[in-house]
C-alpha cells in the first residue's frame, strides 16, 4: 500500500472524527479508500485531504466512507489477519492468555464488522 500518499492526501488526513472509537474504525478505510479511489470518489477524497473539523463534513465523510467500497475491503482485511491469529493461537496451551488472545480476535472482528 505504497501508494497510499500519493497526492490523494497524508496520513493526517484520515483525523474524520473527535472521537477514538470513530477514527479508529475509519482508518483502514481510509488509507485504503485514498489509495484505490474512482473518479466518483471526489468529494471523498476531497473530504480526507484534511482535518475535518465541521460536524456537517465529518457526517458526510463518514457517510461517504461507509458507501465506498474500501469499507468492504477493510473489514475483509480485518477477518484476513484475524484468521490467520487464530491460527497462530491453535498450538498455545489452554491457558486464561490463551483465551484472552481468543478474545481479542473476536473483539476486533466484531468492532469493525
Amino acid at each position: 500500500m505504497s501508494s497510499m500518499h500519493d497526492g490523494h492526501g497524508s496520513v493526517a488526513a484520515v483525523v474524520v472524527t473527535y472521537n477514538r472509537k470513530d477514527f479508529l474504525a475509519a482508518l483502514l478505510p481510509t488509507l485504503i479508500a485514498q489509495s484505490t479511489a474512482a473518479d466518483t470518489d471526489v468529494r471523498l477524497l476531497e473530504l480526507l485531504s484534511g482535518p475535518i473539523t465541521d460536524d456537517t463534513d465529518h457526517a458526510e465523510a463518514l457517510q461517504l466512507l461507509r458507501a465506498n467500497p474500501a469499507m468492504e475491503v477493510a473489514r475483509a482485511e480485518v477477518a484476513r489477519r484475524t484468521d490467520a491469529a487464530r491460527a497462530l493461537l491453535v498450538d498455545l496451551p489452554d491457558i486464561p492468555a490463551r483465551e484472552a488472545l481468543e478474545s481479542l480476535c473476536d473483539l476486533v472482528t466484531i468492532r469493525t464488522a
